[in-house]
């Protein structure tokens, strides 16, 4: 019985039912029927356009309040009872993750401000969705315009994509 069941999964069964619809050797990452998932939303509001930066809330990263509290204990002058490699980790890992929370944060800031500068810049086609307003418009004018090095504004901006007001999902570079 079971060789005849092995025989029937072989023969009648696909373990990769998806095969047939994509071979298994075409990985096209820029399959355009692939779905993303956006990083910045634009939305239109009575005040004007928000902007959201998806992804968890600059909050959601914190640093267990015990490890806070017996960093403090150290700085303060206190923290006797720790022994010197105690005081070396806690020390070190507290400030490594503190500055890691920094530059995430920063980089979301600074995308932020060049989704704003892109938003302002391109009001005519988010207001009317025709194509025949989107302006030119280079990383170069950008990051003048934000006083940040044109390298900074290429790194925020690869391979991100935005959902514009009509709920159209585009690329950055776009």
């Amino acid at each position: 019985e079971v060789a005849t069941a092995i025989n029937f999964v072989k023969k009648q069964l696909n373990p990769y039912p998806g095969n047939s619809f994509r071979p298994p050797y075409q990985t096209d990452a820029d399959n355009h029927g692939a779905s993303v998932r956006p990083d910045v939303v634009v939305r239109r509001t009575a005040a004007g356009y928000e902007i959201d930066i998806a992804g968890h809330d600059q909050y959601f990263l914190n640093i267990n309040s015990r490890y806070r509290s017996m960093y403090e204990d150290i700085r303060n002058g206190g923290g006797k009872t720790y022994t010197g490699d105690d005081k070396k980790h806690i020390v070190e890992f507290v400030e490594r993750a503190d500055m890691f929370i920094r530059y995430i944060n920063e980089r979301r800031r600074t995308l932020r401000q060049i989704t704003k500068s892109v938003v302002e810049f391109q009001q005519g086609y988010l207001e009317t969705g025709a194509k025949s307003f989107v302006r030119p418009l280079t990383r170069t004018k950008i990051a003048r315009t934000l006083k940040l090095h044109e390298s900074t504004v290429s790194r925020a901006t690869a391979n991100k994509y935005v959902q514009l007001p009509s709920e159209e999902v585009v690329p950055f570079d776009f």
